[in-house]
């Protein structure tokens, strides 16, 4: 059956942390520095194939890259993009908050010890490595994986990623199309979906851009630690289990479309 998508539809996901600002993976936008007018951000988006009323699309201002983005290693495989208007906070939109300031400043051993925790992915990408792109929200949760377990899996691992998924039985994975997406639990954002091999194999889990890691650049960009409207961000709420998403929860998830 052929299926109709309302325009645009995304190639890769993002996430809305204030009113102006969209995190992403540097990878999905990397060629879209210098011509942004080609570019849109679908927010409240949940069936690329209807047009239900609720959906808002933004222009991009400008997209900044992280410094140290790293093309053939995806080190620091993070971007920020400043939407061309102000887009206000709905029953559909809402956003994921930064990671506190405190969690930023912990060490890996205390990292490490978050490993097995339950985070929340979501997209409308891939279903499966050979599936076909959802037309719909999906989401799924995956277990925090330890710093040591990822670097055995991958030797190329930097102190900017860490991997999420079941190594032993593999499954759920953010796949094409969810690339950019957020690593995410209980209202904040913890990771931005950056790469693997392939999509839910046995023994390669997710990898992501550990947000924590680059707070420090985030907020020199943003200016969002040093304002009080941080505290009335409106988290997302917490999605159970791999299963569509609900046209009833607030999303914070966004689609990056030509």
């Amino acid at each position: 059956m052929d299926t109709h998508y309302v325009d645009p539809v995304p190639f890769c996901g993002g996430t809305l942390i204030s009113h102006r600002w969209v995190i992403t993976s540097a990878s999905c936008v990397t060629s879209y520095q210098g011509n942004h007018d080609n570019i849109k951000v679908v927010l409240g988006e949940y069936d690329l194939t209807v047009d239900e009323g609720w959906e808002r699309t933004r222009c991009v201002n400008y997209i900044v890259l992280h410094p140290e983005y790293d093309y053939y290693t995806h080190h620091a495989d993070v971007a920020l993009i400043r939407l061309g208007f102000y887009i206000f906070y709905s029953q559909r939109i809402g956003t994921l908050k930064l990671p506190p300031w405190w969690h930023t400043k912990t060490n890996e051993a205390q990292e490490d010890s978050t490993s097995g925790d339950l985070y929340t992915i979501a997209g409308w990408g891939r279903v499966g490595e050979s599936g076909e792109y959802s037309p719909v929200i999906r989401v799924a949760q995956v277990p925090l994986l330890s710093r040591e377990d990822c670097m055995e899996v991958y030797p190329e691992f930097t102190n900017t990623m860490i991997c999420a998924g079941n190594l032993t039985y593999g499954g759920l994975d953010s796949c094409q199309g969810d690339l950019g997406g957020a690593l995410a639990s209980d209202g904040y954002i913890r990771g931005v979906s950056s790469w693997s091999v392939g999509c839910g194999r046995p023994g390669y889990p997710g990898v992501y851009t550990d947000v924590t890691r680059v707070m420090d650049w985030i907020c020199t960009i943003t200016n969002l630690l040093a304002s009080s409207s941080l505290d009335r961000l409106q988290p997302c709420q917490h999605l159970e289990g791999a299963r569509e998403g609900a046209k009833e929860e607030p999303s914070n998830e966004v689609g990056l479309g030509k």
